[in-house]
């Protein structure tokens, strides 16, 4: 009975050991993690990491119930029993088809943002500042994830707003084409790795986070 007992645990210490937890806001997960993560993974091989996303809120719950070893979020979350790191910043650029009549230009007029089309996030941190700054813009479609919004443009639907990190494949590729925009160059998103106060860091979390610290330097 003991060495089933010493069996039992045996696994289970291994498989917490082979495992790391992370969470993600929407667009953090799409342009800053998977680098992140594929070093982790070229450095740990026998490490399966899995990969959570959700909106702030929810992220924040998921570290303080212990659904995820680690987070990133672009709202830090000012909770006592959390804690936070600034990581990175990120600019938003507006971006639309290279095959849309729109790709022809080079800027658009504030008057000009009340008339072309605009594809948004149903929430989030981009669609709040926009708020904020009190663009009104010709909404035609609303989406509830970036890759919804990305497909849209693509397919030249309109305009979206994105992270550059997480447009940038598309502008190298060609498939999409920057514009810019009055404002929005006064918008810069902030990023933060978060983890719940007081739990034991892990040999593979500390990995984790010394990538995502050396990756915010890069």
């Amino acid at each position: 009975m003991e060495e089933l007992r010493s069996t039992f645990l045996n696994r289970i210490t291994h498989a917490r050991a082979s495992t790391l937890r992370v969470g993600s806001t929407p667009s953090p997960a799409a342009f800053f993690l998977p680098g992140v993560l594929k070093s982790f993974v070229s450095l740990h091989p026998n490490v399966h990491p899995t990969l959570r996303t959700a909106y702030p809120e929810a992220i924040r719950a998921m570290v303080l119930n212990g659904e995820v070893d680690v987070a990133v979020t672009t709202i830090a979350p000012a909770h006592p029993e959390i804690i936070e790191e600034p990581i990175a910043s990120e600019e938003i650029i507006a971006v639309v088809s290279a095959k849309h009549a729109l790709a022809s230009k080079k800027r658009l007029t504030e008057s000009e943002l009340a008339k072309v089309p605009f594809i948004m996030n149903t929430e989030g941190h981009i669609t709040d500042r926009i708020k904020k700054l009190g663009l009104h813009l010709n909404v035609v479609m609303w989406c509830e994830s970036i890759d919804l919004i990305k497909t849209a443009v693509q397919a030249g639907l309109g305009v979206g707003l994105f992270y550059r990190g997480s447009a940038e494949a598309g502008l190298r590729q060609g498939y999409f084409k920057a514009l810019e925009m009055p404002r929005l160059k006064d918008i810069k998103i902030a990023c933060y790795v978060i983890y719940r106060k007081g739990i034991r860091l892990s040999p593979n979390l500390l990995s984790f986070l010394s990538l995502i610290r050396r990756s915010s330097k890069a």
